[in-house]
This record gives C-alpha cells, structure tokens and sequence, in this order.
C-alpha cells in the first residue's frame, strides 16, 4: 500500500517531498522487526537454559544423593573393616609350651636346634601360628602380631624380624658409622677420619659420598697392579665382590675413569644386578698354615617390654616397661681357615672348621714364637671383648634415618618408612658378626650378617668333628634359654637339656625408634 501510494503520488509530481520519510519508515520497520526478533530468540534461549538448569539441578541432586549413599556404604564397609581387624589383633589364647614353624622344607638354621632342645623339654609343635608360644620362623609372613591374652604368662616370641638391621647390609653398616660419626656437623666424615676414629673398621670409600670418591680418585694410581683394595655391593654369599687386578680395572669397575676431576663415580654398568657401593682396603689377616682366618661371634637382638591394643580406641599403645631393643653375645666364638682373601670365594672342602680352643692354641703358640706378650686366655679377655665393644658401637649406629633425614646419596629413600616401625613384642634377629684377626691380632669387623648359615655349615662335619655337634646343640639350648627368659615364659618341667642362659652377655639396650 505504502509502495502504491509512494507511486501515485511520484506521478502528480508530490513524490520528491515524501520519500525520505518512506524511507526513514521502512528502515524503523526494519529495525522493529529485528528487534521483536532477537527479543524473541532470547526468550526463546532464556526458556532453554532454565530448562537446562533445571535438568543439571535435578542430576546434581541425584549425584548428592548417590555420593551420600556411597559415602554411608563406604562407612560401613570401613566399619566392618576395623571391627574384622580388630578382632583379627585382639588377644588370643595361646598354647603354653607350643612351638610353630612353616610345613616346608627350608632349614630353619640354629632354630632347628632351638626346637629339638625345646621338644626335649616337654614342648609340642602346632600348625596354629596364632596360638604358638613360640614361632621360630614365620615362613613368608611377618611376625605374629597378635598378643596372647591376659591368662598367658611372658610374652609370646612372635619370630623373626619383618625388617633386618641397618648394619646388616654392607654399605649402610659403613653409612651409618659415618652417620653416627658426623652428628651435628654439616661436612662430610673422610675416609680418613672414619678409619681414626673406627680403628676396627677397615678403611673404606663410599661410592655414594663425593667426599669419599674425591679421596679414592686422589689415593688411587692410575695403572698398575694392586692387591690392596676389594670392592662391593650390597650381597650376601660372595655374589657382590670383586678383586681387580690392576688399578685401571678397578677405575673401570666403579666408573672412576684416571684423569677425570670429579667427587663422583660415573659410567657403572647398568648390567650389574647389585653394583658396587664401596671400596675397601683389605685386612691383612694373621696366616695360620699358611691361610686366613676368620672368627665368628653370635648376637641376638630380642624386642624386649609389651605394647597393648585398644579394642575400643582401636589403636596401639606402648606398655610398660616400654619397649626396646636389646643386643646379647653368646660366650663362644667359631673360627674358620680358609685359602685366598675372601671366605666365600674359596671351596668348601678348603675350608677348615676351628673351636675358640684351637684357636687359644694357635695364638699362644705364635705368641711364644714371636714374643708378642699376649695375655694368656686371649680369646676370651681380648678377642671376646673387642667383638662385644664393636658389636654394642654397630648396634648404636644402627639406626634407619627417618625421611627427613635421608639424602638422595643414601640411595635407600623409600626405606625410610622403615625408621617409624616397631616390631612385634618378642620378636627377635639372630646375628653373626664376622672379624678378622690382623698380622698383629688387632681385631676388626668385615661385616654383620642377619640369615647367618654357619650352623648349617657345621653340620656336614659332625661326624668327622664331634665337636661341632655338640656346639650346635649347645648353642640352640642356649639361645632357646635366653629368649624365654626374656619373654618371661616357663621353659617347662623337663628344662634339664636347655640348661641356664648364663652363658649370653647383655651388650646394650637401645629405644625402639628409629627401627635397628
């Protein structure tokens, strides 16, 4: 209508005026349009995203109310955890006079004569490690956690440690001698001050410890022979040692290339399955016929006190007397002769087995020999208390640094998880401390050995040595003696063959953390 009257009034001539205002119309038409438009795709998205908060109202609700309902059932599940678990701790009547060991063939090693002596007396074995009185070996278990309940008298043995001591392992025993050495010092100890300080320990070089790698790189020539040094790992068995001949060898073995300025070893095979963590300067060990000789020493550890679960609290608490950790040493060492520097390395039949009295024999005859004025009964009032001196100092130093105090040197970070653990009440380590008598009968440590196999090493000789029958036997009535003791449990009436534990020697009493 409006383009008609637009046209009819262009042919009487009146057009010019009128079509600016037409077109000042169709565009403010044009702008209404566009306007009432977007004023209606609003709503229409206004309506759609109430709808759409509406839907993700109603789904969070229902995610609420799904979370809540998970959250309870979690509770619950949590709840019957800690009750099974609880149940599981809380004590339990045990066995008077029961022992248990693992149905399998593995040896249990001198706890096999802790058993026949313990048998002798009146006990019995059961298949029921939570009732024992007494377990020997817990197999792949950790010790028995339970207690034994108001009614049983002592406090039950509940095997082996779950975890060994630190000085068990060849370069911690090292570490924490350094360790122990350094307390309260920012600078490293030197090999140096570690062999002044430590006159027992031989001279040893860290391959963690710049300080150390730097005094080693400066010590050592760069070719040549040498017959000085030995280098390990962290192994038991001879299955980490190696004996370079010559000192570019040697360089080689612990990526300490001659020439290079550096604090730290580099390029070790990445092939090795325990690589080298230190370098050792060997003892010249006294030559009897012509051979080393070796000494051994045993030492039990025992977790002394009692600690108590809370069934309602459910949560442990430390009992009174607290708990510890005691070290004792058996009377009587073993010794053995052996070929070559290191014992593991030479063959068995090479090997001779010899009692402290043959051993007093020889160190009296090379005293005479040599003038060397030795007290008399030597092994006893020197070598005994030497071997104890050392093992109560290794037993202080034996401590597993908490995870603050750990460096990336150390190498061992995750197991400081080990330092906050306690272990069970009556739980105990049996332990040989290997020495070596020197060409002037100083006496110095090798090293600490936690599984030690030299019973089973006896027994092949029984027949030939009489004995080493006898030392066995003596040596497990002895040792199931003090452990009872300790644990305040009655031997039994037939106590005849286990005889006193008169013969062990309390050595020291640490607290009980950090972990040994």
């Amino acid at each position: 209508a409006a383009a008609a009257a637009a046209a009819a009034m262009m042919r009487t001539g009146r057009g010019g005026l009128l079509l600016p205002f037409l077109a000042a119309g169709v565009a403010l038409a044009l702008a209404v349009a566009v306007i009432s438009w977007f004023h209606l795709t609003h709503l229409a998205l206004l309506d759609e995203l109430k709808a759409s908060h509406a839907s993700r109202d109603a789904a969070l609700a229902k995610a609420e109310r799904e979370l809540d309902l998970l959250q309870r059932s979690c509770a619950q599940v949590e709840a019957a955890n800690e009750d099974a678990l609880l149940r599981q701790l809380a004590p339990k009547p045990c066995e008077p006079r029961t022992l248990y060991a693992p149905a399998s063939d593995e040896s249990l090693g001198e706890m096999e004569y802790v058993r026949k002596q313990l048998l002798q007396a009146g006990w019995t074995m059961t298949s029921d490690i939570e009732t024992a009185a007494f377990i020997l070996n817990a197999g792949d278990s950790p010790p028995q956690k339970r207690p034994c309940g108001s009614t049983f008298r002592g406090i039950r043995i509940s095997g082996p440690f779950e975890r060994e001591l630190e000085v068990c392992q060849k370069h911690k025993l090292f570490e924490r001698f350094s360790t122990r050495l350094r307390a309260g010092q920012q600078e490293d100890v030197s090999p140096e001050e570690m062999a002044v300080h430590f006159p027992w320990l031989p001279k040893t070089y860290l391959l963690n410890r710049p300080t150390h790698v730097a005094a080693l790189n400066l010590t050592l020539p760069c070719t040549g022979l040498q017959e000085a040094m030995i280098v390990k790992g962290d192994a038991h068995g001879g299955r980490a040692i190696w004996l370079p001949k010559t000192n570019e060898e040697l360089r080689k073995l612990v990526g300490m290339p001659c020439g290079a300025n550096t604090a730290e070893a580099h390029g070790l095979d990445a092939g090795f399955v325990q690589p080298p963590r230190l370098v050792q300067r060997m003892i010249s060990s006294v030559l009897w016929d012509g051979q080393t000789v070796m000494g051994r020493v045993f030492l039990l550890v025992q977790r002394r006190g009692g600690t108590r679960l809370s069934v309602d609290r459910g949560r442990w608490s430390l009992g009174v007397p607290a708990p510890s950790y005691e070290l004792q040493m058996f009377d009587l060492p073993l010794f053995t002769q052996y070929p070559g520097h290191v014992r593991d390395n030479a063959e068995e039949e090479a090997v001779t087995r010899r009692n402290a009295s043959e051993f007093e024999a020889f160190v009296q005859a090379e005293n005479a020999r040599r003038h060397l004025g030795l007290p008399r009964d030597w092994v006893r009032t020197h070598f005994m208390r030497r071997a104890g001196e050392i093992s109560a100092e290794a037993f202080a130093a034996s401590a597993t640094p908490y995870v603050w105090e750990s460096s990336l040197s150390d190498g061992d970070r995750t197991d400081s998880v080990k330092a906050a653990l306690l272990e069970p009440d009556g739980a105990f380590m049996f332990v040989s401390a290997e020495l070596l008598v020197d060409m002037d009968f100083g006496v110095h440590i090798i090293e600490f050995t936690c599984v030690p196999g030299d019973i089973q090493g006896l027994e092949p000789h029984f027949a030939t040595l009489p004995w080493t029958r006898t030392y066995a036997e003596d040596l497990g009535a002895q040792l199931a003696r003090v452990m009872l003791r300790n644990s305040g449990q009655d031997v039994g009436i037939a106590a005849t063959s286990v005889g006193e534990a008169g013969r062990w020697t309390k050595l020291a009493e640490r607290a009980p953390f950090p972990h040994p």
